[in-house]
This record gives C-alpha cells, sequence and structure tokens, in this order.
C-alpha cells in the first residue's frame, strides 16, 4: 500500500516487522498507521462508485434552601416523569384534517382569549434534549511511564491466561493509560497496548527516580555532544504478538501518548451526477458507509492506487479518487467556499462503532475528547431548562421539578439511575471535596446537619439548580456557605 505524507509509518502495525518489534531502543515514536484489514486491501475494479439513486414523586426532605423553604406537603404528587410524548402516532390512529380539528378546537376552547401559535408556544417551558456525542478519536494524555520489574506480558484482558497483546523485557517501558483499580494497568509501549498487572510494573516512586537517572544520562550526553539528547531515547518498548488489528485490546480505552492528529490534505468532491459512495473497502461492490455531494470536503488520510481513504466529519472510508479535487484546486474551492468550516460534510449511513473501516488508520485531522460525553449532554440539556418552574416533589423538566427531581430526570435521559432525594443523591458515588467539583458533578448542601439541597456543578464556582418557587430553575453562584461536598457520578 502506498500512502500519501500525512500518513505515518506502516511499520509499526505488523508483527512481523522487524523495526517495530524487536524491543530495540529508539523504536516506539508513533505506532498509529494503516494496518489495513482483509477486507479493505481487496483489489481495485473498475466499477463506478457514484451513487444515482437518487414526572413527579416523592418530594425531598426538604429539597429548598432555606430561604425558600415553605411547608411541603408530605403527600406526593403523581408521576409525570414518562408523560411525554413519544412524537409517534400508533397504526390505529387516525389524523384529524386540520380544518375539523380547528373547529372542534374552537368550540372546546371558545371560552379562551385568541391568540396566535407563537404566543402559545411563547408560554411554554420547552427543553433542548442534547444528543449525546460520542469520541472515536484518539486523545492525549500526559505519559506517566512504568518500568517491568521482570520479563512481562502485556495481555488482551484483564486475565493471566488471556492471549498477548505483545511483551516486554526487564526494565522496558509501557506508559499507564488507566489504572483499573483491580490490580491492573491498562498500558500503551509502543505499537502495543494491552494489560499489565501492577505488581509486575515500578511504583510512581521508582518510576520518578528511573525518569532521573535517564534525565542525567541524557543531559550529560547533551553536554557532551553540543546537540539535546531525549531521555527517552534511552528507553526500550515492548514488542508486539500480534498486529495491532489483532488486537483486541487496542481500542479498550482512545487515550494515547502519541500524536495522532495529522495535516489536513483537503479534498472536495467533483460535481456528479449522483452522490459519491463512500465505501468500507477499496471495491466498489463494497457496502457504503456514507454519502457525499458535489462541493462537500473531506480530507485524504491515505492513498492506495485509485482510491483515496478519506475522513468527513465522522464518516471514514473508501472513495475513487478521480471523484475529488484536491491539491490547489480544492484549495482554491476552500477558499470560494468561505473556508472549510462553511462546507458540508458527508451524510452518515453507518454508525462509526458500526463502521468496519473507521480505524483503516489510526491517524485523524482532529484529535478526539477526554470529556465524558454525557457530561457534555447533561450541561447542555440543564441550560436549556434555565427558566423553567420549580415544583415541590416535581420531576418534569418542563412543567415543574424540584432540586433532586431536576438532577434525576435530568441524569436518568442519559441512562444514569439516581436515587429521588437529595440526602439519598449525596452518598451515590464518589464523594469528593467541593473544591474538586468539576462541570457535570453533584453538589449538595445541608444546615444544621442534614442535606436538604443539590445543584449540578458547572464549573468556576456556577450551578444550575431547581431552586424555588420563586425564581424556578436558575444559573447561580455556589452558595459556599452551606457546600458540604460533592459527588461525581460521571467518570472524567
Amino acid at each position: 500500500m502506498v500512502s500519501d505524507s500525512s500518513s505515518p509509518d506502516d511499520s509499526a502495525n505488523d508483527a512481523k516487522s522487524t523495526s517495530a518489534t524487536s524491543g530495540d531502543k529508539n523504536t516506539a515514536t508513533d505506532p498509529a498507521g494503516t494496518d489495513s484489514p482483509s477486507s479493505a486491501s481487496a483489489g481495485t475494479d473498475s466499477s463506478e462508485n457514484v451513487n444515482t439513486d437518487s414526572g413527579n414523586t416523592a418530594g425531598d426532605n426538604g429539597t429548598t434552601p432555606a430561604s425558600d423553604a415553605g411547608n411541603p406537603s408530605d403527600a406526593a404528587p403523581a408521576n409525570d416523569q414518562n408523560s411525554g410524548d413519544t412524537g409517534e402516532t400508533p397504526a390505529d390512529v387516525q389524523n384529524l384534517p386540520a380544518d375539523d380539528a380547528s373547529e372542534e378546537a374552537q368550540e372546546e376552547n371558545s371560552d379562551k382569549p385568541e391568540q396566535t401559535n407563537e404566543e402559545l408556544m411563547a408560554q411554554q417551558h420547552i427543553v433542548n434534549v442534547a444528543p449525546l456525542e460520542k469520541n472515536y478519536r484518539f486523545y492525549l494524555v500526559d505519559r506517566k511511564p512504568a518500568f517491568a520489574l521482570e520479563d512481562t506480558t502485556i495481555l488482551q484482558d484483564k486475565a493471566d491466561d488471556a492471549a498477548e497483546a505483545g511483551t516486554l523485557k526487564k526494565d522496558a517501558v509501557a506508559f499507564i493509560l488507566e489504572n483499573l483499580g483491580d490490580d491492573w494497568y491498562y498500558v500503551e509501549s509502543g505499537p502495543v497496548r494491552g494489560f499489565v498487572r501492577t505488581e509486575s510494573m515500578t511504583d510512581d516512586n521508582a518510576s520518578a527516580q528511573i525518569v532521573q537517572n535517564y534525565t542525567a544520562q541524557a543531559e550529560a550526553a547533551s553536554a557532551e555532544t553540543g546537540t539535546t539528547v531525549d531521555p527517552e531515547s534511552y528507553y526500550t518498548y515492548a514488542k508486539q504478538s500480534v498486529s495491532i488489528r489483532d488486537n483486541a485490546a487496542y481500542l479498550h480505552s482512545l487515550a494515547t501518548v502519541y500524536d495522532r492528529v495529522v495535516g489536513k490534505t483537503d479534498a472536495v468532491v467533483k460535481n456528479l451526477t449522483g452522490n459519491l459512495t463512500v465505501h468500507s473497502s477499496m471495491s466498489s461492490k463494497a457496502d457504503e458507509i456514507g454519502k457525499l455531494d458535489a462541493g462537500d470536503i473531506a480530507y485524504v488520510l491515505s492513498t492506495c492506487g485509485s482510491w483515496d481513504y478519506i475522513e468527513s466529519g465522522d464518516v471514514r472510508g473508501f472513495v475513487k479518487a478521480r471523484y475529488l479535487y484536491t491539491g490547489d484546486e480544492a484549495s482554491a474551492l476552500v477558499g470560494q467556499a468561505g473556508g472549510e468550516d462553511a462546507m458540508p460534510t458527508a451524510e452518515e449511513t453507518v454508525a462509526p462503532e458500526d463502521n468496519p473501516a473507521f480505524y483503516y488508520t489510526y491517524t485523524s485531522t482532529e484529535e478526539g475528547s477526554a470529556e465524558n460525553p454525557i457530561r457534555k449532554a447533561v450541561l447542555e440539556t440543564a441550560a436549556s431548562c434555565i427558566g423553567n418552574p420549580y415544583v415541590w416533589g416535581g420531576t418534569s423538566l418542563t412543567n415543574g421539578c424540584d432540586c433532586s427531581g431536576f438532577v434525576q430526570t435530568l441524569f436518568g435521559l442519559y441512562g444514569v439511575s439516581l436515587p429521588r432525594t437529595a440526602e439519598a443523591q449525596s452518598v451515590c458515588g464518589t464523594q469528593i471535596p467541593v473544591s474538586e467539583a468539576e462541570a457535570g458533578d453533584l453538589i449538595f448542601f445541608a444546615k444544621d446537619g442534614y442535606v436538604y439541597h443539590v445543584a449540578l456543578c458547572t464549573g468556576n464556582n456556577t450551578t444550575i439548580e431547581a431552586y424555588g418557587t420563586a425564581v424556578g430553575i436558575i444559573a447561580n453562584t455556589l452558595d459556599t456557605a452551606h457546600a458540604v461536598w460533592a459527588v461525581r457520578v460521571l467518570d472524567n
């Protein structure tokens, strides 16, 4: 396979490659590359690949701040949490013609003042439920090295009898990507990613001492040679046992210590009779995973013969190169359109997690995000609730909720189950100091030894909270006088 200049070296991906798998020094710079699956290496054909087919439950134990506590009834209002319209019309329901509906409505609402649809809409408390935007790209994390105490196996699963991903010689380095908390690390060492027992690696203090020793060696060498010597040039790395594609542990996490972002090679779709199909492999008969229209922007990540492997939005796959403007022609079209951000991208027909070509290369023109996507969605949805009413005992984001009903329903939209009351929520998850709370964490407030209120932390000492009947759901400044602790429900 011939790759363009923006693609990383393939050699690190071949388990039989002597340069990337020998375990020698200086062999692990960037393991990302084109480790093509068998489906992606199918021979090209002469066929064209242009597609011409055209709620309310029991209330809090004092859910309002003391200044707005009132005297809530012990009786719980009826649950309206799941009363929303699904937006779908059952097959056996007949839609009433608009004129007939208007006549019936006029009779039913004859005693109400006339108003426009716009005025009606303005009276509603509509919540914009943010979509859950998953991350499919690698993101950089700080390098946290650990060194093998003895010859060690990196495994494809957290089990001592799991298949090998690679091997570490004594004193070889692996970067800890995740401490799994059960005597296992998830690590990366050159092109090898997988699981190792914590007991087989140096602890933080020993690792820091080794790094210090290598740093001293590098400084001495730099002084002697007059050139800068990288301390990591003394490291040795893991040897692959299987190719990246055959390593079941490779995508356990998208954290990495290697930069996988490549420069953009613009491509613009030419004027075609129909749309341009993005295929799952280098064959016009391969499955469609996306569509491009004339004038759409894409970026070429790799080239093989007459095929380009491209990225356009979250669509990644293969198109015939002859249908793309590249180079100066593409740059001119991007300029005429007002820049890349003004240009449309591919239409996704297969989700990234179901796209067999998505990780044909592990590089991208953009870096992934380490942020938990649920955190982002919860915060965006919460912001759209500001101004909606407070109702003691309520769990409806539109018709009214109390403080704990607010966060319970909010998190429930994204599959996160929380108890009903602020007191119960305050011990659900990991309790942390208020000073360490991040956007998306919950902050709890107490008076006279009892938790009475919960707020959603939005960062920088600010919150969104269902505060009280007088003001409803508000954006607020953190009340540090009564905040007692925070709870982290979602991992970072």
